[in-house]
């Protein structure tokens, strides 16, 4: 998923997590795909359970940040598994397919995903943006994460489809040789009114919300001992 997909998700988790700072928390939720703007590779990032909880014991005034991290990776898994199927269930992409005169790529999913919950108009507390212990021994270096903290707030403010481009192009999370492509589908998109207005709805009725969060629920309550 793109950030402000990772962010609406963490507005709505927060209640059941309750972190105790909630602007660490939210920026734990997007943090872990700083690895694209430091060139990294997705396990780089994506940590399993026996680190955070190494981490948690090293850095216990972090473990806010490090739930909103959690609840990354835990998004993060249930999307490469189900998410493009759930989406392509809930819709005829074949359809899409016909109308756009284009395959449709999971990577563009994941982009109209990202703008049904640009659309969603849900907005939680703000990012701390801070460089800390946890993004140092992640080999993260505290000018990389003023970049990405910055555009990720250029982009949370503007929540337009030109500013996601932007963000992703200026944090390396899609080739520039895309941008077009991405730019050319959602414009046809927007042009198709019934068309788009179907996709978001298939979006809703695939109950990726409430499916996402209970796979990040469970499997946090499965793990609590990792922050206790």
């Amino acid at each position: 998923m793109g950030p402000y997909s990772h962010y609406v998700l963490a507005a709505k988790l927060e209640q059941s997590i309750q972190p105790e700072n909630r602007k660490e928390y939210y920026w734990g939720a997007v943090a872990a795909d700083i690895r694209y703007l430091a060139n990294m590779r997705r396990a780089q990032t994506h940590l399993g359970q026996d680190r955070l909880k190494e981490l948690v014991s090293c850095y216990p005034h972090l473990r806010s940040f490090l739930l909103g991290y959690q609840v990354h990776i835990l998004i993060d898994q249930f999307e490469q598994e189900d998410i493009s199927q759930m989406v392509s269930a809930a819709f005829p992409l074949n359809l899409l397919k016909k109308m756009l005169r284009k395959s449709i790529a999971p990577e563009q999913i994941i982009m109209l995903v990202e703008m049904y919950y640009l659309q969603s108009g849900t907005v939680g507390e703000a990012l701390s943006g801070e460089h800390n212990e946890v993004l140092s021994d992640l080999g993260i270096t505290p000018e990389q994460t003023s970049i990405y903290q910055q555009a990720l707030q250029e982009y949370f403010g503007s929540r337009s489809f030109d500013a996601a481009l932007s963000t992703f192009q200026k944090i390396g999370m899609i080739q520039n040789s895309r941008i077009e492509k991405y730019r050319n589908a959602f414009r046809a998109m927007q042009k198709r009114k019934v068309m788009n207005t179907l996709f978001m709805l298939s979006i809703k009725n695939a109950r990726l919300d409430s499916r996402v969060m209970e796979h990040v629920r469970s499997n946090m309550a499965a793990s609590n001992n990792v922050y206790n």
